[in-house]
């Protein structure tokens, strides 16, 4: 039996000081995505102890990730063979020191036995056992050479059977994880999901001659490898993609109607995912956009509301577009005024609303920016001094008469 003869090899390995040993045992934690083929299963775990065999600490996590293709496009009611086993990785501590082994493609040394199998609810029902310990070239009988990242000492073996260790490096010295609570068991495994890319779904909304807000970087999940990133159809003119970020940026230099871009993110072993950036960019016309105050005069304190209406070169509303309301001039002291909800975007309807107000007496004006700016004043006035109704005065000087009269009787 294999583990048998595994064990046989860590007799030999200890006539060469392996003193050094990691174990690893889980707290498991299950993970959720979209599903599209290829899909991942995942196994996390935390390391019980440790003899401090390069970063590999008490109390830090590790996880393995499996990655399946059966050529299929869901993960409910699937079977998955050894045979479509993409790759497996490892990533064990938390970053910086994380340490990552790729299999691709995957050879395992024993005759596997069992499938991955989901059901209904595309829950993993059934793991195979899954093991390699074939030679490689090194210096002890029985370990296979395995490719990896930032591994202090030469991977060996891995075992995925409930039995051995889950995974050795080795480099004169051992390391392992063991199974928690024997890891074959589907339980202890997530559910097979696909690779995304997110968010699935942005709008940009451009204006000819003006650098828009370039999209949100993409989050790659479930992918193997570095993950790297095309658009179809092209880009409006101006326009660019970061391949590696999934970034559009630039300056739209024509206009565009709505069309959306399909963004496919493939990892360098597997994975593939899409997210789609519906792109709108129009010219906008200076003289069919207007920006209008809902009074040119009010008391100071008191709230106006200014309203930009933009409009294309057919007349048409321009909806989605982030306006900026700023103060150009104040007559007396711009900080004393006030401005609501800027920047923000315009309606369906084409127009963006604030309002705006000024603690003293004075004018301002205002400037709207979406490439034209335009412009619009409102003049604060003094509180007025309250007048005495005409009963009010009468009785004054009726007071003051009566007050008259006392003092020339005294």
């Amino acid at each position: 039996m294999l583990a048998s003869n595994f064990l046989e090899m860590q007799s030999m390995a200890s006539r060469r000081t392996l003193s050094k040993l990691v174990f690893l045992l889980g707290f498991m934690t299950l993970s959720s995505f979209v599903l599209a083929a290829p899909f991942t299963t995942t196994y996390t775990s935390t390391i019980l102890g440790s003899e401090s065999v390069g970063p590999f600490n008490q109390g830090e996590q590790f996880t393995i990730s499996i990655v399946l293709d059966n050529g299929g496009t869901t993960a409910i009611s699937q079977t998955w063979t050894p045979a479509e086993v993409v790759a497996i990785s490892f990533i064990m501590n938390d970053a910086p020191n994380v340490i990552t082994t790729v299999y691709s493609p995957v050879v395992f040394s024993n005759s596997p036995t069992g499938s991955f199998v989901t059901d209904a609810g595309g829950v993993l029902t059934a793991l195979p056992e899954l093991q390699d310990v074939d030679p490689g070239g090194l210096a002890v009988p029985g370990f296979s050479t395995v490719a990896s990242t930032n591994d202090p000492a030469t991977p060996g073996a891995f075992f995925i059977n409930g039995d051995n260790p889950v995974y050795y490096n080795l480099d004169g010295d051992r390391a392992g994880m063991t199974n928690a609570a024997n890891n074959v068991l589907a339980a202890n495994w997530s559910r097979p999901a696909a690779p995304v890319a997110a968010p699935t779904t942005q709008t940009i909304n451009g204006i000819v001659g003006t650098a828009i807000t370039a999209s949100t970087t993409l989050t790659a999940t479930n992918f193997a490898g570095d993950v790297t990133y095309a658009v179809s159809p092209a880009l409006p003119a101006g326009l660019s993609l970061d391949t590696t970020t999934g970034v559009i940026s630039g300056t739209p230099t024509a206009t565009q109607a709505s069309t959306d871009h399909i963004i496919t993110g493939t990892g360098a072993t597997s994975g593939s995912a899409t997210t789609t950036v519906t792109i709108t960019v129009v010219e906008v016309s200076e003289a069919l956009s207007t920006f209008t105050a809902s009074t040119s005069s009010v008391v100071a304190g008191s709230e106006a509301a200014l309203t930009v209406a933009v409009r294309d070169t057919a007349g048409d509303p321009v909806s989605g577009l982030p306006v900026t309301l700023a103060v150009e001039n104040a007559s007396i002291d711009a900080s004393l005024v006030s401005i609501t909800t800027s920047p923000t975007d315009t309606d369906a309807s084409g127009e963006a609303l604030f309002t705006v107000a000024s603690s003293v007496a004075q004018e301002v004006e205002f400037r709207a920016t979406f490439n034209p700016d335009l412009f619009v004043s409102v003049t604060w006035t003094a509180t007025p001094v309250p007048s005495m109704p005409f009963f009010g005065l009468l009785a004054l000087g009726g007071l003051l008469g009566l007050f008259g009269i006392r003092q020339l009787k005294a």
